[in-house]
């Protein structure tokens, strides 16, 4: 008599690889890297994270799964008759491939373009004309079939800054924040960037277009032997315009220029003011992916239709989506995700805001341009900052000053507010307006400092400094005052 003895047989390798493809735990994973990477490009358009290779190696991935659980349904389909709840997995399954295909048909072949122009700039039929370009990995760059004139740019803003309106009058027709123009060659839309260009010449030198930002209204132009201009409008549509030269870390002028002016410097170098036209900021777009996408969304609505709302969640049985059990474990996940990919600790966090806080503020005193510091200073300390600034200004000095080292000390944080204590040693020198040289001597000094920072909406703004001991001052005399306690008491007592 033979006994046959059955050993329990492992699957084939194709088998085990598409268990692990179909497995619910690994396709949650997939949703919820994917979901990360739409949100970081829809808050990060600069990063294109769309047409990265990446991007494109993660959706053929999670398309291979989907298509695995999609091939199984249709057959159970085929062999069990449909039902509802059948149905409507199918059609949720399949409208999550067909949205992620297009997601790497947009990877493989969609291009980005972007391109700043300025009233009456001609940008011509080029791929090269273009400052920007963002292939995908197999797309070309982009180019429209025929040049393109920016005629006319009108903007409006709210009285707290944010726009209100923007459009812009093209050559091919006419083009707003919220409305494409369609070319010979791809899409083309309109970003919310937008502001005046101050055209300007360097002799010897160069002429250009200096972008002046769209929220700070300033620029910078860079002339020739070390000199550069600091420009700034107050409002959309200037007439005219605040510049700062400087040379190195001496400033030579202050005043407002008119189109047509001209400055003169001591060495024989000119700058002037040609035009205010407004700029504005075009992107183009080719992608085929657009209508895959919303008939993969219509898909997915239609079968979660099917799935919760006549028969819920909590009375399906498991079977029914099984790629849907672990979801509840989707949180944990997007929380250790978050928990990873977190700013940096308290203390890095205090160093950063005191920096930027001091190269701000030194770029002020040097500047002698006291709205530098809005960005970080609170109204108490801004008002002690304007009259420190302004009375140096009185004798006709700047402050040149570098941070020559930083350490946190201790860091004391509550809801809204932050002290921070610091450790700090500084170079300090005098400089006269209009030709830059020292005016006395040069200081190196250690101090011990004490920053108050609130929070005011989402960001941390100083409110006011103290000396935490007493400075330690390297030079004994200055032009004027003696030091940065003294400083302060002067301009408190100068301009209230």
């Amino acid at each position: 008599m033979t006994i046959a003895i059955a050993y329990p047989m492992k699957p084939p390798p194709p088998l085990h690889l598409k268990r692990l493809l179909r497995s619910p735990r690994l396709i949650v994973g997939e949703l919820a890297a994917l979901a990360g990477a739409g949100a970081c490009g829809a808050l990060l358009p600069e990063l294109h994270i769309f047409l990265n290779p990446w991007f494109g190696a993660l959706t053929l991935l999670i398309a291979v799964s989907l298509a695995i659980v999609v091939g199984d349904q249709l057959r159970v389909l085929l062999r069990s008759g449909a039902t509802t709840r059948r149905v409507g997995a199918a059609m949720l399954h399949a409208g999550l491939l067909l949205a992620i295909m297009a997601g790497a048909l947009r990877a493989l072949f969609a291009t980005e373009a972007v391109v700043d122009l300025v009233e009456g700039e001609t940008l011509p039929a080029t791929a090269a004309a273009w400052s920007g370009q963002f292939p995908g990995l197999l797309a070309r760059p982009f180019q429209l079939q025929q040049p393109l004139t920016l005629q006319a740019v009108h903007g409006r803003r709210y009285p707290d800054g944010s726009l209100q309106k923007l459009s812009a009058q093209l050559s091919a027709g006419e083009l707003a924040v919220n409305r494409d123009l369609s070319l010979a060659g791809g899409r083309l839309f309109l970003a919310s960037d937008f502001g005046a260009a101050a055209l300007v010449e360097w002799r010897p030198g160069k002429r250009e277009a200096a972008l002046l930002d769209s929220h700070s209204r300033e620029a910078t132009s860079i002339g020739p032997h070390a000199l550069r201009a600091h420009l700034r409008a107050l409002r959309d549509r200037p007439e005219s315009v605040e510049v700062r030269v400087m040379r190195g870390a001496g400033l030579l002028y202050s005043g407002v220029l008119h189109p047509g002016e001209t400055i003169g410097f001591a060495g024989g170098e000119a700058l002037t003011l040609h035009a205010l036209p407004l700029w504005a900021r075009l992107r183009g777009s080719r992608d085929n992916s657009f209508w895959p996408v919303c008939a993969g969304f219509a898909l997915i609505l239609a079968g979660s239709i099917l799935l919760f709302v006549k028969f819920p969640l909590a009375r399906a049985p498991s079977a029914m989506m099984p790629t849907l059990q672990p979801a509840g474990s989707l949180p944990f996940l997007l929380m250790a995700i978050v928990c990873v990919s977190s700013g940096c600790s308290s203390r890095e966090k205090a160093a950063q805001l005191v920096t930027r806080y001091n190269e701000v503020v030194s770029e002020a005193y040097r500047r002698g341009d006291v709205r530098l510091i809005d960005p970080v200073v609170g109204p108490n300390e801004g008002k002690k900052l304007a009259g420190l600034i302004g009375v140096r200004l009185d004798f006709g000095l700047t402050l040149d000053s570098q941070m020559l080292a930083l350490e946190v000390i201790d860091i004391d944080r509550a809801k809204n507010e932050m002290r921070v204590r610091t450790r700090e040693r500084w170079r300090y020198c005098d400089r006269r307006i209009g030709s830059g040289e020292r005016s006395g001597e040069e200081s190196t000094d250690s101090y011990e400092m004490l920053y108050v920072f609130k929070k005011s909406g989402k960001a941390w703004l100083v409110d006011e400094i103290q000396f935490a001991a007493p400075p330690k001052v390297g030079r004994q005399t200055t032009t004027w005052v003696a030091d940065r306690a003294a400083l302060r008491d002067v301009a408190g007592r100068s301009r209230p």
